[in-house]
């Protein structure tokens, strides 16, 4: 019996031993995460005054005055197209030296040669107006690229020749006089008439049941603009 108590004695002393250990790693933790809260709350003091300081010297510079003239605002100016164009000396700055640039640069190439009725065909003045532009930018004596002068003759004149002989196909001067039918006529786009039906039944059925039909007028001018064509 005596082996044994102080066998059991001894294992108190150790486990004793081992409890006020722990004890000790604990308050050594305490005193860590402690350490921690302060330096985080520091961090954030200082966080805090920094921001306060940057809203301070935004409101401070003149430049972000949501009062200041409209002059030093820098403005986006959109793009002048011949289609939308609806200003008389933006078109005639448009077109300033179209006819010179055609002469000296577009014409050079003999292949698909620019027909005669060109400035009746508004497709054709874009075309025409946007490939000088690439060509301006790929010979800009401040931005010279050979690549880019390569590309404008080996993709961009092509291209635009191409589809400029298609839309000038079949067509002359002799064909745009005013008593002629095939004089210019502004585009018609057929269906426009029934849009707000054809909306309406598209939102109600998901295209699920037979769509609103052509009105017999539409029918009559579709018929009628065939016969022209041919």
């Amino acid at each position: 019996m005596t082996t044994e108590a102080e066998q059991t004695k001894t294992q108190l002393r150790v486990l004793a031993r081992e409890v006020q250990r722990l004890t000790d790693r604990l308050g050594e933790v305490v005193t860590l995460s402690n350490d921690a809260k302060d330096t985080a709350d520091a961090a954030l003091r200082a966080a805090g005054q920094l921001a306060e300081e940057l809203v301070d010297a935004v409101r401070a510079d003149p430049a972000a005055d949501e009062d200041q003239d409209d002059s030093e605002v820098e403005k986006v100016v959109p793009a002048l197209s011949w289609l939308t164009i609806a200003d008389a000396a933006d078109a005639a700055q448009l077109m300033k030296g179209l006819p010179e640039w055609l002469a000296t640069v577009y014409c050079r190439w003999t292949k698909h040669p620019l027909g005669d009725c060109w400035a009746w065909h508004p497709a054709v003045v874009v075309e025409l107006l946007a490939l000088r532009d690439a060509w301006n930018a790929a010979a800009d004596p401040a931005r010279f690229s050979a690549a880019q002068q390569m590309d404008w003759i080996d993709r961009y004149r092509p291209g635009v020749a191409s589809r400029i002989s298609g839309e000038l196909s079949g067509c002359s001067l002799k064909k745009h006089t005013p008593d002629q039918r095939t004089a210019y006529r502004p585009p018609h786009v057929a269906g426009a008439e029934m849009l707000t039906e054809l909306t309406d039944w598209w939102v109600r059925t998901g295209g699920r049941s037979t769509a609103p039909g052509p009105t017999a007028d539409m029918l009559a001018a579709s018929r009628a603009r065939t016969a022209e064509d041919e």
